[in-house]
């Protein structure tokens, strides 16, 4: 009878064991998972900082001309010079379309991020989306860069986000015209796939 009560204490203290065995296991996991999870978190956190300094600094240029600008605009009122008027005008534009374009660049990315992106399709024209964001482009551009259409159709309509396509041709060209020497000539070329209607 002590034999199988040893028998039986024996089993039981193996079976606590495993548990313990297994409950140790699971708590190991448990930590590794928790570390790659903080770690991500760290790594992310670091990136939304460095975003944030981006845009903030992406930010300060344009508003500091557009500030400059108002007391120059405010000097030539004054001297009734329409020339500079128009000049500064002109610029306080073009930095109100460039904080415009960032402004949508980050609720872009920012959707892209969180999952939160819905597509909508429908039909447009995508020579004339194009020809629009080129006049957009140019207007930001200042001149700086010759940007020439090819497109193999005049009238060309697909089923796609309008919205979606529009913001990644501007980020295209956008960046193009940021890392193209000034002078420079930029061509947009879209055709379709070879093998598909």
């Amino acid at each position: 009878e002590r034999t199988k009560q040893v028998e039986d204490a024996m089993i039981e203290l193996k079976y606590e064991n495993e548990e313990r065995r297994r409950t140790q296991e699971e708590l190991y996991d448990a930590k590794n998972e928790l570390s790659i999870a903080l770690k991500k978190e760290i790594e992310l956190n670091e990136l939304k900082n460095r975003f944030i300094s981006m845009v903030s600094h992406e930010y300060r240029t344009p508003l500091t001309v557009i500030l400059s600008s108002s007391y120059l605009i405010e000097a030539a009122f004054k001297k009734q010079d329409p020339a500079v008027f128009s000049k500064y005008t002109n610029l306080i534009q073009s930095s109100v379309a460039n904080m415009t374009k960032l402004l949508e660049d980050v609720l872009f990315k920012g959707k892209v991020y969180s999952g939160k992106l819905n597509s909508t399709f429908n039909q447009f024209n995508l020579s004339d989306l194009l020809a629009t964001i080129i006049e957009e482009i140019r207007a930001i551009d200042k001149g700086e860069h010759t940007i020439t259409q090819m497109f193999q159709q005049e009238k060309s309509f697909i089923d796609a986000d309008e919205k979606l396509i529009h913001q990644i041709v501007l980020n295209l060209l956008s960046n193009a015209c940021k890392y193209s020497p000034a002078g420079s000539e930029i061509v947009v070329e879209i055709g379709r796939a070879s093998g598909r209607e």
